[in-house]
């Protein structure tokens, strides 16, 4: 799930914020550029505030576009209740569409805008986070420096209807890569947490890309938590037009 794409502000006194924040901007979408494409399977460890917990996993096939926008296909092997279930994700410059599948049903139904809020297979990602962790649809400014100079901070605010105000993202200068996201709702309160570790290298026709194998959502509102874990992640694949087509899911 890729990340960053912006625009200029053109009003003083945040000129010259906004241009460093393009820049850094500018320069995570080149890091992140030239993947093609990607395959992984991916554990969904749901913890809620009651003590109860639930898995999911699923397969995606993650497809590089011209348009800097990327395709996403998920595919659940569990639960049962669950298997086959498919979920597309397209996102470009101008936004995104999804598309689910349930199970062995031969309806696809397409997620609607005042439906991308809601839970993605009640965890504590929404349908918008499945598309929003790439920063297409956000417009970012550069906050300051953290960590010792080692991490750049950056505020985004949505020029697309959103869920979300604004997130605050913390992007380490060494991986090029956000090791954080802060979520804050309309009434600018924060409530959700999300924190990218253990990151790992992938090299791709001689480029070297550095991606996190965990991240988790912390939910500030219900108290739950969601833990993402990639596993057999491979770089440099390639897909057929057709793999990521709503009609054949």
């Amino acid at each position: 799930m890729k990340v960053l794409l912006f625009l200029t502000m053109l009003f003083s006194p945040f000129v010259h914020a906004n241009k460093k924040g393009n820049d850094i901007a500018a320069m995570v979408r080149d890091a992140t550029k030239g993947y093609r494409g990607e395959t992984a399977t991916i554990d969904l460890s749901i913890s809620y505030s009651s003590g109860k917990k639930r898995k999911r996993t699923f397969k995606t096939k993650l497809k590089e576009e011209r348009s800097g926008g990327y395709s996403l296909l998920a595919t659940f092997t569990a639960p049962i209740d669950l298997v086959n279930t498919k979920l597309l994700t397209v996102v470009s410059p101008s936004g995104y569409n999804q598309w689910l599948r349930m199970g062995n049903l031969k309806n696809v139904t397409k997620i609607e805008a005042n439906s991308s809020s809601k839970a993605f297979v009640d965890s504590d990602l929404s349908y918008e986070d499945v598309a929003g962790l790439s920063s297409a649809n956000f417009k970012s400014r550069y906050v300051k420096d953290s960590q010792g100079g080692k991490v750049w901070v950056l505020d985004q605010s949505p020029n697309k209807k959103s869920d979300y105000s604004k997130r605050s993202v913390y992007i380490s200068k060494m991986h090029k890569y956000p090791i954080a996201i802060y979520f804050y709702s309309k009434s600018g309160k924060k409530i959700k947490t999300a924190e990218f570790k253990n990151f790992k290298k992938y090299k791709v026709n001689g480029k070297t890309f550095r991606l996190p194998s965990t991240y988790t959502i912390q939910n500030h509102v219900s108290g739950s938590q969601t833990t993402v874990q990639y596993k057999n992640r491979n770089l440099g694949v390639k897909f057929l037009k057709n793999d990521f087509s709503a009609k054949n899911l």
